[in-house]
């Protein structure tokens, strides 16, 4: 009985804790509310968000023109939001314009009806730099790549004022496309630097408002051009040169003229030949003692004795005896020709090394190298360094073995060499060689290298039928001629284009 009267004790006190606590946690009547402690008052808002359309493509890279999936537009100002928040741009992918409702947390005391500034940004994942301004120099491995991750899309500053506003969403994140030889750019602002090694061609992100600079060309620019955000700077190719660059050692480049050097006997005239594939004599031709049978207007020889394309190089010789003509070259501390050349002191020739490090050395040399035929003529090609075939043509075939030369695979017509050299390619035709009097047939090419070891001159013979080619001695003086094709470096005065 003790008990049961101890159980009945505890039970009536437990009952009167419990109902004391729930006592407790109403609230009193002049206390506030969770509610009435909110720090923010809503507002509805109607956005039309506008994407301003990168137009086109760059380097076959289609440009954002429009919403994708996966896009959200994030609005903030810490000052008057009470949190940032964001808009789901999905439903309306493949748009460039929309209008979104709903309602945002506004702090309070802030005038609606006054306006508030707020700014808008779009993010998707690791896109668009993540919805923040982008600040750093960076070098891209792929444009399209470079576009989709660094592009900087906002709306800074937009009033609100009632409920609605127009958003306009642009692209401010600058891409520069640098297609010029090994090279330092600085890019500045202010009192910040950054400075890049560009080789060839390569694509770099860079904040809108940066400036640029190159001290090697003397040249300077500033990347703030209003609605522009992609420029070309490149190194405009020299007048009468090829625009492939071609690298013919470390950080050594050439441009190749448009044509073998060519000579005129009746005025002592140069020029370079109208076409690559063009040649002044057919096979088994005669031009006479020193070209007294090749006299005219019309007639022009592309065969010269070793170095005779310099300046005193006499280049109208096509015979010599050793009893009445003394024929000597001026050579540096190397071996090689060091005179100025006869058509113009910014042109020289390849010497050994650079002939070889051209087809044997640079990346995918064997590659860019190959037989072919344009325009009924045989010859060689020579890809530059940077190379894509162009539309409508076919890749230059270069591993193979025949039988004929008849039977090179790569073969041209006019209108397709004339894409392929657009787009920088070299052809080196057979164009012959002269002994004595007579044209032969021949496939050297001049260096301007002497082996001082053997007295002799050097020349670079291109073989069709195996796609090969070697550099090898030619006595000198002498009585064979070779063609000369020159080349030209950039120098540090040359002009630099912006697109």
């Amino acid at each position: 009985m003790k008990n049961i009267l101890k159980i009945l004790i505890y039970f009536l006190a437990v009952m009167l804790v419990s109902s004391s606590c729930k006592q407790n946690d109403d609230p009193k009547p002049d206390e506030p509310t969770i509610e009435d402690e909110k720090d923010y008052q809503t507002s509805a808002y109607s956005f039309t968000i506008d994407i301003t359309p990168m137009q086109g493509s760059i380097e076959g890279v289609k440009l954002k023109n429009a919403f994708a999936a996966g896009d959200v537009i994030e609005i903030s100002n810490p000052d008057v939001l009470y949190e940032p928040f964001t808009i789901s741009a999905g439903s309306s992918a493949g748009k460039s314009s929309a209008t979104f409702t709903g309602e945002m947390k506004i702090k309070k005391d802030v005038d609606l009806e006054s306006g508030i500034q707020l700014t808008a940004v779009l993010k998707n994942g690791d896109k668009y730099n993540d919805g923040k301004p982008f600040a750093n120099v960076i070098k891209l491995t792929s444009l399209a790549d470079g576009i989709n991750k660094y592009s900087y899309w906002s709306c800074n500053d937009f009033t609100f004022k009632g409920k609605s506003a127009t958003i306009n969403l642009t692209q401010s994140t600058v891409f520069v496309d640098f297609y010029m030889p090994r090279v330092q750019v600085t890019f500045k602002k202010g009192n910040a630097y950054n400075n890049k090694l560009v080789d060839l061609n390569q694509y770099f992100a860079v904040p809108f408002g940066y400036t640029i600079e190159v001290a090697d060309f003397n040249f300077e620019k500033c990347l703030d051009d209003k609605d522009q955000r992609f420029y070309k700077i490149s190194a405009i190719t020299p007048e009468e040169c090829l625009p492939g660059l071609f690298s013919v050692g470390a950080d050594k480049y050439v441009y190749f003229s448009k044509g073998s050097l060519q000579y005129r006997p009746l005025d002592g005239k140069w020029r370079l030949a109208p076409q690559q594939y063009h040649k002044c004599f057919e096979n088994v031709d005669e031009v006479g003692e020193n070209y007294e049978d090749w006299q005219g207007e019309d007639k022009w020889t592309d065969l010269f004795w070793w170095g005779a394309w310099i300046e005193g190089g006499k280049p109208y010789l096509a015979t010599l005896n050793d009893d009445d003509i003394e024929y000597t070259l001026p050579l540096d501390a190397t071996g090689n020709l060091n005179a100025p050349c006869a058509y113009g002191s910014m042109w020289t020739v390849l010497n050994c090394d650079e002939w070889n490090y051209i087809l044997e050395q640079r990346p995918d040399a064997k590659q860019k190298r190959g037989g072919a035929i344009v325009d009924s003529i045989q010859g060689f090609v020579l890809l530059p360094d940077e190379w894509i075939t162009p539309d409508g043509v076919n890749d230059l075939v270069t591993d193979y073995k025949i039988a004929s030369k008849e039977n090179v695979p790569n073969t041209y017509t006019k209108e397709e060499w004339e894409k392929m050299e657009l787009a920088g390619a070299v052809f080196l035709p057979y164009i012959g060689q002269l002994f004595g009097s007579w044209i032969l047939s021949s496939t050297n090419y001049q260096s301007r290298s002497f082996n001082v070891n053997s007295g002799q001159g050097n020349v670079i013979q291109f073989y069709l039928l195996e796609n090969d080619c070697i550099c090898y001695d030619l006595f000198w003086p002498n009585n064979f001629g070779h063609p000369v094709r020159l080349v030209q470096a950039p120098s540090a005065n040359i002009k630099v284009k912006v697109e």
